[in-house]
């Protein structure tokens, strides 16, 4: 699986039904996946409608609009 680090480039929080709670904070390098086009499964969790996404890796692994990120930084192949 190819990953990537990327600059998050705005605030973004999104919680479970469970009450867990996802926080991403501008100016902080994340762990995604390569970008993709948003899945049926994507949806649930991504609000509106978006070109792509990526999996952010933290505490939980989350779909989230790619344009929450700046560039990329190929970090596994």
């Amino acid at each position: 699986m190819k990953t990537f680090k990327r600059l998050c480039i705005k605030d973004y929080s999104i919680a479970a039904a469970n009450g867990d709670v996802l926080r991403l904070e501008r100016g902080h390098v994340y762990l995604t996946s390569e970008m993709r086009a948003p899945t049926a499964y994507d949806r649930a969790f991504v609000p509106g409608e978006v070109a792509s996404v990526v999996t952010v890796f933290t505490g939980f692994w989350v779909p989230v609009p790619l344009s929450l990120f700046d560039g990329a930084m190929e970090f596994t192949a």
